[in-house]
This record gives C-alpha cells, structure tokens and sequence, in this order.
C-alpha cells in the first residue's frame, strides 16, 4: 500500500505542471486538482513518520489553502515548496544526525566505512546545492510569469537534472571505489 500511495505522489507531481497548464484558465478545475493532490499527500501523511509525515502535511496544507481560497495561483508555489522543504531536510541532516545521503546509503549498506562518510556529507551538500538552484530557478519563472518555461521546467526538466545529478554521482562512486580497490 505505501509503495502505490508513494508511486500515486511521485506520478501526481510529475503530471501536475502540465496539469496546471491545460487547466491554467478554469477555476473548478483548478480547485478539483488542488483537493486532489491534497488528499493524496494527506494519504501519504497517514503512512509516512516523522519528517516526511511533516512535510506531507505542509504540502496537503498548500493544496487544501489553495483550493478553498480559490486562488489558483497560489498552485505554482508547489514545486518551489517541495524543494525548499527538501532542502531544510537535506541541510538540517548535516547539523543534527546523520547527512541524508549516509541514510539512503545505510538503507543498502549498514556498515559504512568511516572513510565513505565525508564522501555522503559532501554528497548530500551538492543535493542542497541542487535544490537551492531549483528553487531559485522555478521563483524566477513564476516572478517573470513565464508560465510556458515553468510547465516545462517543472513538469520535465528539473527531473532529468535531477536523474542527471542520481546517475553522474553512481558513475563517479563506482569509479571511486574501482579506483580506491
């Protein structure tokens, strides 16, 4: 149930922007999706803990704002609250526990080495990096009203930059870790 929920979140955000622009005019049907991707991260919220439980809710909050207060700009916001609010998560792992990058990797691997963990510190700061450019990048979109741009940035782009920045750092700690053998 958590993996179709989560993979129901994932395929929400991914069709969202584009969602947003077919309906961009349409005011009902900018509130049903509004409600909609309220309730699936309300749904999300239920199965999740801790942070991403917090996070669930503050994304729910937007939509369920958004749709009541019938202001369907407030939409855009979305991808920029996501990466903001991955950005906190990201930035606050370097000062309290462990870096983030380091908890997906004990996910695979438990016993880390001490010497990969200022390797998945500075890992998860280029992620920070990342997130703070998107941010930035989509905040200037939506100042410009550039509305073509930010479907297209949000809705595809940032995806494959984000692919890029998952398959660039696997190939270069596999290389790493050939040439460390």
């Amino acid at each position: 149930m958590r993996l179709l929920l989560s993979l129901a979140v994932s395929i929400g955000s991914v069709v969202y922007p584009f969602l947003w622009w077919w309906w961009q005019g349409d005011t009902a049907a900018l509130k049903l999706l509004a409600i909609c991707m309220a309730c699936l991260w309300l749904l999300r919220a239920v199965i999740s803990r801790d942070v991403m439980r917090s996070i669930s809710i503050v994304l729910a909050g937007l939509f369920i704002l958004a749709a009541f207060a019938r202001q369907g700009q407030w939409l855009v916001w979305y991808p920029f609250a996501v990466n903001i609010l991955m950005l906190a998560l990201f930035a606050s792992s370097l000062w309290h526990g462990k870096p983030m990058v380091e908890r997906f990797a004990r996910l695979r691997h438990p016993d880390l080495p001490a010497e990969a963990l200022p390797y998945l510190r500075n890992v998860t700061r280029i992620w920070c990096g990342f997130f703070i450019f998107n941010a930035g990048l989509i905040a200037v979109l939506i100042a410009q009203g550039n509305m073509r741009w930010w479907t297209l940035y949000t809705g595809l782009i940032s995806y494959i930059l984000m692919g890029i920045l998952l398959g660039g750092e696997w190939v270069y700690r596999q290389w790493m870790i050939k040439k460390n053998i």
